[in-house]
């Protein structure tokens, strides 16, 4: 968004309400609870919480489970650049008894990738057993609450 223009929610509004029809639409957005956040969870069916093992990642991560609980979506969690920080996010999640359903390296070949575009599954063959194997998770998931 550029200055002055429209608020990121009604933004996600519209960009939701003109996604085709597909088995699996993402919505991607910031961490945390704020408006932007709220208007990408309504209606959807299933919330993977993306984290980092860091003391602001758990932060970010209490605030968005306590959101998703009281709004009764199904979520789960996916720990990125899982191989730095601490132990304290996999043992919120066990305490909590909240599924995580990935753990992602950190790993400078994804950032590169990333940072040239490139879907990380075709760009590092590594990595397509752990995202086919995440969606396939995600898939589960919806269908059991039905979505």
């Amino acid at each position: 968004l550029d200055i002055g223009q429209a608020m990121s929610p009604p933004l996600i509004r519209a960009v939701k309400a003109a996604s085709p029809q597909a088995d699996l639409t993402i919505v991607d957005c910031p961490p945390g609870t704020s408006c932007p956040v709220i208007e990408a969870l309504r209606g959807a069916d299933y919330v993977l919480l993306v984290t980092e093992p860091t003391p602001f990642g758990l932060n970010d991560l209490k605030l968005a489970v306590e959101t998703v609980r009281k709004l009764k979506i199904p979520f789960g969690v996916l720990i990125n650049r899982a191989d730095v920080g601490d132990e304290r996010t996999k043992q919120y999640c066990q305490l909590e008894r909240i599924e995580v359903l990935a753990d992602i390296p950190d790993d400078r070949q994804v950032a590169e990738a990333y940072s040239r575009g490139e879907m990380i599954c075709a760009a590092i063959t590594k990595y397509q057993g752990l995202y086919g194997d995440l969606l396939s998770k995600i898939e589960t998931r919806i269908s059991a609450h039905g979505g």
